[in-house]
Protein backbone atom coordinates (compact mmCIF):
# COMPACT_ATOMS: atom_id res chain seq x y z
CA UNK A 1 0.00 0.00 0.00
CA UNK A 2 2.76 2.56 0.91
CA UNK A 3 4.41 1.75 -3.03
CA UNK A 4 0.91 2.48 -4.41
CA UNK A 5 0.91 5.93 -2.11
CA UNK A 6 4.03 7.05 -3.37
CA UNK A 7 3.26 6.41 -6.96
CA UNK A 8 0.02 8.05 -6.66
CA UNK A 9 1.88 10.77 -5.12
CA UNK A 10 4.48 11.21 -7.59
CA UNK A 11 1.77 11.18 -10.32
CA UNK A 12 0.48 14.56 -8.73
CA UNK A 13 3.60 16.29 -8.75
CA UNK A 14 4.05 15.40 -11.92
CA UNK A 15 0.74 16.62 -13.01
CA UNK A 16 0.99 19.92 -10.64
CA UNK A 17 4.51 20.73 -12.16
CA UNK A 18 3.00 19.90 -16.00
CA UNK A 19 0.11 22.16 -14.83
CA UNK A 20 2.46 24.89 -13.68
CA UNK A 21 4.30 24.69 -16.78
CA UNK A 22 1.11 24.76 -19.14
CA UNK A 23 0.23 28.04 -17.33
CA UNK A 24 3.66 29.50 -17.77
CA UNK A 25 3.49 29.22 -21.37
CA UNK A 26 0.38 30.66 -21.49
CA UNK A 27 1.63 33.53 -19.84
CA UNK A 28 4.29 33.98 -22.43
CA UNK A 29 2.30 33.53 -25.53
CA UNK A 30 0.13 36.16 -24.20
CA UNK A 31 2.86 38.53 -23.49
CA UNK A 32 4.27 38.26 -27.09
CA UNK A 33 1.07 38.34 -28.31
CA UNK A 34 0.64 42.04 -26.47
CA UNK A 35 3.99 43.27 -27.49
CA UNK A 36 3.34 42.33 -30.85
CA UNK A 37 0.24 43.83 -30.94
CA UNK A 38 -0.02 46.92 -33.57
CA UNK A 39 -0.18 50.36 -31.36
CA UNK A 40 -2.62 51.97 -33.95
CA UNK A 41 -5.26 48.91 -32.69
CA UNK A 42 -5.34 47.08 -36.36
CA UNK A 43 -7.26 44.59 -37.76
CA UNK A 44 -5.31 41.92 -40.01
CA UNK A 45 -2.72 45.30 -40.82
CA UNK A 46 -6.38 47.07 -41.72
CA UNK A 47 -7.97 50.20 -39.93
CA UNK A 48 -11.08 50.83 -39.95
CA UNK A 49 -13.06 53.98 -39.66
CA UNK A 50 -16.53 55.64 -40.84
CA UNK A 51 -17.63 58.03 -43.17
CA UNK A 52 -19.33 61.41 -42.60
CA UNK A 53 -22.14 58.97 -44.37
CA UNK A 54 -21.42 56.12 -41.36
CA UNK A 55 -20.42 53.55 -43.49
CA UNK A 56 -17.01 51.31 -42.64
CA UNK A 57 -13.84 52.28 -44.60
CA UNK A 58 -10.21 50.57 -44.18
CA UNK A 59 -7.12 51.43 -44.62
CA UNK A 60 -3.82 50.21 -44.34
CA UNK A 61 -2.20 50.73 -41.32
CA UNK A 62 1.66 51.44 -40.95
CA UNK A 63 2.39 47.94 -39.59
CA UNK A 64 0.90 46.37 -42.57
CA UNK A 65 2.53 49.05 -45.14
CA UNK A 66 5.49 48.19 -42.83
CA UNK A 67 5.30 44.79 -43.64
CA UNK A 68 4.50 44.72 -47.19
CA UNK A 69 8.09 47.00 -47.80
CA UNK A 70 9.94 44.18 -46.09
CA UNK A 71 8.44 41.39 -48.36
CA UNK A 72 8.91 43.77 -51.73
CA UNK A 73 12.39 44.32 -50.62
CA UNK A 74 13.31 40.52 -50.16
CA UNK A 75 12.05 39.60 -52.86
CA UNK A 76 13.72 42.43 -55.07
CA UNK A 77 17.55 40.33 -54.54
CA UNK A 78 19.16 43.63 -54.27
CA UNK A 79 23.21 42.42 -54.24
CA UNK A 80 24.73 42.49 -51.22
CA UNK A 81 27.39 45.23 -51.98
CA UNK A 82 25.10 47.56 -52.95
CA UNK A 83 22.31 47.35 -49.70
CA UNK A 84 24.13 50.98 -48.89
CA UNK A 85 23.54 52.67 -52.05
CA UNK A 86 21.19 55.37 -51.95
CA UNK A 87 20.72 58.71 -53.66
CA UNK A 88 21.91 60.89 -50.97
CA UNK A 89 25.24 58.99 -50.49
CA UNK A 90 25.75 59.06 -54.08
CA UNK A 91 29.12 61.63 -54.83
CA UNK A 92 28.68 64.22 -57.93
CA UNK A 93 32.23 64.96 -58.23
CA UNK A 94 32.20 64.95 -61.89
CA UNK A 95 30.07 66.70 -64.09
CA UNK A 96 29.17 63.16 -65.57
CA UNK A 97 27.55 62.01 -62.31
CA UNK A 98 25.82 65.09 -62.04
CA UNK A 99 24.34 64.41 -65.31
CA UNK A 100 23.09 60.56 -64.41
CA UNK A 101 21.90 61.62 -61.09
CA UNK A 102 19.77 64.54 -62.75
CA UNK A 103 18.68 61.68 -65.74
CA UNK A 104 17.33 59.08 -62.95
CA UNK A 105 15.84 61.44 -61.03
CA UNK A 106 13.70 63.53 -63.99
CA UNK A 107 12.76 59.83 -64.83
CA UNK A 108 11.83 58.61 -61.61
CA UNK A 109 9.61 61.85 -61.15
CA UNK A 110 7.89 61.18 -64.85
CA UNK A 111 6.77 57.90 -63.78
CA UNK A 112 5.38 58.12 -60.52
CA UNK A 113 1.65 59.01 -60.44
CA UNK A 114 0.86 61.27 -58.13
CA UNK A 115 -1.94 59.51 -55.94
CA UNK A 116 -1.54 55.87 -54.48
CA UNK A 117 -0.98 53.05 -56.40
CA UNK A 118 -3.83 50.96 -57.84
CA UNK A 119 -3.38 47.50 -58.34
CA UNK A 120 -5.38 44.95 -60.56
CA UNK A 121 -7.34 41.77 -58.95
CA UNK A 122 -3.70 40.19 -59.94
CA UNK A 123 -2.14 42.56 -57.78
CA UNK A 124 -0.56 44.21 -61.00
CA UNK A 125 0.02 47.80 -61.75
CA UNK A 126 -0.43 49.17 -65.20
CA UNK A 127 2.75 51.46 -65.03
CA UNK A 128 3.10 51.48 -68.45
CA UNK A 129 6.37 53.92 -68.42
CA UNK A 130 9.24 54.28 -70.60
CA UNK A 131 12.55 52.14 -69.93
CA UNK A 132 15.66 53.90 -68.52
CA UNK A 133 19.21 53.21 -69.38
CA UNK A 134 22.79 53.82 -68.45
CA UNK A 135 25.24 52.36 -71.42
CA UNK A 136 28.65 53.12 -71.94
CA UNK A 137 30.48 55.25 -74.29
CA UNK A 138 32.93 52.72 -75.78
CA UNK A 139 31.86 49.30 -75.12
CA UNK A 140 33.84 46.73 -73.24
CA UNK A 141 33.68 44.13 -76.16
CA UNK A 142 35.14 47.05 -78.46
CA UNK A 143 38.15 47.44 -75.99
CA UNK A 144 38.80 43.97 -75.75
CA UNK A 145 39.44 43.93 -79.21
CA UNK A 146 41.95 46.95 -78.94
CA UNK A 147 45.39 46.10 -79.08
CA UNK A 148 46.97 46.89 -75.39
CA UNK A 149 48.39 50.49 -75.78
CA UNK A 150 45.64 51.53 -77.77
CA UNK A 151 43.35 49.65 -75.30
CA UNK A 152 44.47 51.62 -72.26
CA UNK A 153 44.80 55.31 -74.44
CA UNK A 154 40.71 54.61 -74.99
CA UNK A 155 39.69 53.46 -71.93
CA UNK A 156 41.71 56.54 -70.39
CA UNK A 157 39.41 58.68 -72.49
CA UNK A 158 35.87 57.17 -72.68
CA UNK A 159 36.05 54.98 -69.21
CA UNK A 160 33.08 53.72 -68.50
CA UNK A 161 33.61 51.52 -65.36
CA UNK A 162 32.89 52.75 -61.73
CA UNK A 163 31.05 56.13 -62.40
CA UNK A 164 28.22 55.06 -60.84
CA UNK A 165 26.08 53.48 -62.59
CA UNK A 166 24.97 50.72 -60.53
CA UNK A 167 24.61 52.87 -57.68
CA UNK A 168 21.99 54.25 -59.17
CA UNK A 169 19.87 52.01 -60.33
CA UNK A 170 19.91 50.17 -57.31
CA UNK A 171 18.88 53.35 -55.26
CA UNK A 172 16.27 53.41 -57.80
CA UNK A 173 15.17 50.39 -57.18
CA UNK A 174 15.47 50.96 -53.27
CA UNK A 175 13.04 54.19 -54.23
CA UNK A 176 10.46 52.54 -55.95
CA UNK A 177 10.32 49.59 -53.45
CA UNK A 178 9.48 52.23 -51.01
CA UNK A 179 7.08 53.65 -53.05
CA UNK A 180 4.60 50.58 -53.46
CA UNK A 181 6.33 48.80 -56.82
CA UNK A 182 7.88 45.26 -57.03
CA UNK A 183 11.17 45.69 -58.05
CA UNK A 184 13.09 42.74 -59.06
CA UNK A 185 16.89 42.66 -60.05
CA UNK A 186 19.11 41.33 -62.33
CA UNK A 187 22.62 40.44 -62.26
CA UNK A 188 23.14 39.99 -66.18
CA UNK A 189 26.22 37.32 -65.01
CA UNK A 190 24.32 35.38 -62.44
CA UNK A 191 20.82 35.12 -63.78
CA UNK A 192 21.69 34.12 -67.23
CA UNK A 193 24.17 31.71 -65.65
CA UNK A 194 21.03 30.21 -63.56
CA UNK A 195 18.70 30.23 -66.49
CA UNK A 196 21.51 27.92 -68.69
CA UNK A 197 22.15 25.56 -66.00
CA UNK A 198 18.98 25.19 -65.52
CA UNK A 199 18.18 24.52 -69.16
CA UNK A 200 20.65 22.28 -69.99
CA UNK A 201 19.89 19.77 -67.07
CA UNK A 202 15.49 20.08 -68.47
CA UNK A 203 14.81 21.73 -65.32
CA UNK A 204 11.83 23.82 -66.66
CA UNK A 205 10.31 24.60 -63.45
CA UNK A 206 13.35 26.42 -62.26
CA UNK A 207 13.50 28.15 -65.98
CA UNK A 208 9.94 29.23 -65.94
CA UNK A 209 10.61 30.63 -62.06
CA UNK A 210 12.83 32.28 -62.81
CA UNK A 211 11.56 34.12 -65.72
CA UNK A 212 8.41 34.72 -64.30
CA UNK A 213 10.44 36.66 -61.66
CA UNK A 214 11.01 39.12 -64.06
CA UNK A 215 8.04 38.92 -66.05
CA UNK A 216 4.97 38.12 -63.62
CA UNK A 217 6.22 39.37 -60.23
CA UNK A 218 7.78 42.71 -60.80
CA UNK A 219 6.43 45.60 -62.02
CA UNK A 220 9.73 46.70 -62.76
CA UNK A 221 12.73 45.53 -63.73
CA UNK A 222 16.07 46.69 -62.51
CA UNK A 223 19.03 44.88 -64.65
CA UNK A 224 22.56 45.21 -63.60
CA UNK A 225 25.60 44.74 -66.37
CA UNK A 226 23.02 43.66 -69.22
CA UNK A 227 25.16 41.98 -72.03
CA UNK A 228 27.74 41.17 -69.22
CA UNK A 229 27.44 37.52 -70.01
CA UNK A 230 29.46 36.02 -72.41
CA UNK A 231 27.41 35.65 -75.94
CA UNK A 232 25.93 32.79 -77.06
CA UNK A 233 22.47 31.72 -79.34
CA UNK A 234 20.92 30.17 -76.74
CA UNK A 235 21.42 33.80 -74.10
CA UNK A 236 20.29 35.89 -77.20
CA UNK A 237 17.36 33.32 -77.33
CA UNK A 238 16.74 33.96 -73.63
CA UNK A 239 17.28 37.99 -73.54
CA UNK A 240 14.69 38.16 -76.39
CA UNK A 241 11.82 35.80 -74.49
CA UNK A 242 12.49 37.89 -71.76
CA UNK A 243 12.68 41.50 -73.45
CA UNK A 244 10.06 40.52 -75.70
CA UNK A 245 7.67 39.40 -73.02
CA UNK A 246 8.18 42.53 -70.85
CA UNK A 247 8.05 44.79 -73.86
CA UNK A 248 4.34 43.29 -74.60
CA UNK A 249 3.43 44.05 -70.79
CA UNK A 250 4.84 47.28 -71.28
CA UNK A 251 6.72 47.04 -67.90
CA UNK A 252 10.04 49.14 -68.03
CA UNK A 253 13.49 47.69 -67.27
CA UNK A 254 16.09 50.47 -65.90
CA UNK A 255 19.24 48.86 -66.85
CA UNK A 256 23.12 49.20 -66.98
CA UNK A 257 25.81 48.24 -69.14
CA UNK A 258 29.71 48.63 -70.25
CA UNK A 259 28.80 48.24 -73.94
CA UNK A 260 27.39 50.82 -76.24
CA UNK A 261 24.66 50.74 -78.04
CA UNK A 262 26.51 48.17 -81.10
CA UNK A 263 27.84 46.09 -78.96
CA UNK A 264 25.11 45.96 -76.59
CA UNK A 265 22.90 45.03 -79.81
CA UNK A 266 25.44 42.16 -80.78
CA UNK A 267 25.39 41.18 -76.99
CA UNK A 268 21.84 40.25 -76.82
CA UNK A 269 20.64 40.40 -80.26
CA UNK A 270 19.34 42.58 -82.34
CA UNK A 271 15.68 41.95 -81.74
CA UNK A 272 16.06 42.14 -78.15
CA UNK A 273 17.76 45.36 -78.55
CA UNK A 274 15.32 46.62 -81.02
CA UNK A 275 12.65 45.85 -78.04
CA UNK A 276 14.32 47.79 -75.94
CA UNK A 277 15.40 50.46 -77.54
CA UNK A 278 12.03 50.84 -78.24
CA UNK A 279 10.66 50.99 -74.78
CA UNK A 280 13.11 52.94 -73.55
CA UNK A 281 12.26 55.75 -75.89
CA UNK A 282 15.26 57.56 -75.94
CA UNK A 283 16.11 57.66 -72.38
CA UNK A 284 19.53 55.99 -73.15
CA UNK A 285 22.43 57.81 -71.63
CA UNK A 286 25.92 56.68 -73.27
CA UNK A 287 28.66 57.78 -70.77
CA UNK A 288 32.01 57.84 -69.96
CA UNK A 289 34.12 59.30 -66.91
CA UNK A 290 36.75 58.89 -63.76
CA UNK A 291 36.69 55.71 -62.47
CA UNK A 292 35.47 56.32 -58.55
CA UNK A 293 37.08 53.21 -57.69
Amino acid sequence: MQHIGEAIQAVMERAKAMAEQAAANTDSIQKDQQSDRCPHGCINGFILTKDENGYEQATLCECEIKRRTQIRFKNAEIPEEYENARFQNFKQDHPVHRTMYKAIMDYLKEILPKDELERDRMGRIALKAPSFGFIAEYGEMRLKDLPAAERFQIKKEKNSYGIGKTHLTMAAAKYLINKGYKVFCISDITYLQDLMAAKQTGDIERVNGLISNATHYADIIVWDEMGRSKYSEAKEDMYYQIINELYKQQKPIIFSSNEDKETLEFKIGPAAYSRLKGMAKGNIYELSGPDMR
